[in-house]
């Protein structure tokens, strides 16, 4: 996985040069500040993309993690961009998908069937998506279908987008 700010270069960089050619098509927000938000769909490598640890699906397994792991405590998942927390969120969600999905149902998911794309803050991290990039990532599959969140986009109205999907 990149760090944040390779991510968010590399992002900005993907988005501009797809900017007047919307070849994977869009992805339409229907209440976003309000209004509706289009946004460009583009093809990323999955390291460009960080786990959200604020994930509230997965918030019952970090408890558990930080049971199994001495020393470790909730404030471990607050550094978001550090490799060690990230690999522990990807632990959590293989945990989640191979315990707690039933059987094929999960590849139904519409992220990992391509129907949809991961959202993505500008900086790389997962919005809506996070247990599907898990499977696509354990299958090996390496460039995913992206929507980025505009630039400006606050904390809050990421984590209210969030906890609604």
């Amino acid at each position: 996985m990149l760090r944040e700010q390779e991510r968010a270069t590399k992002i900005a960089l993907e988005l501009e040069k797809n900017k007047n050619n919307a070849q994977y098509g869009t992805y339409t927000l229907p209440n976003w500040r309000g209004s509706q938000l289009t946004l460009l769909v583009i093809m990323l490598d999955n390291n460009c993309m960080a786990y959200n640890t604020s994930d509230p699906r997965s918030a019952s397994m970090r408890f558990q993690y930080c049971r199994q792991h001495s020393g470790a405590d909730l404030s471990f998942f607050q550094n978001r961009n550090d490799e060690d927390v990230q690999k522990a969120q990807e632990e959590i969600l293989q945990y989640m998908v191979k315990n707690r999905y039933f059987g094929e149902a999960i590849l139904e998911n519409p992220v990992v069937r391509g129907r949809e794309p991961v959202l993505l803050t500008a900086k790389g991290y997962i919005v809506k998506g996070n247990v599907s990039v898990a499977i696509l990532r354990e299958i090996g599959e390496k460039n995913l279908y992206c929507a980025v969140l505009p630039e400006d986009a606050t904390d809050d109205e990421i984590k209210n987008f969030s906890d609604a999907y």
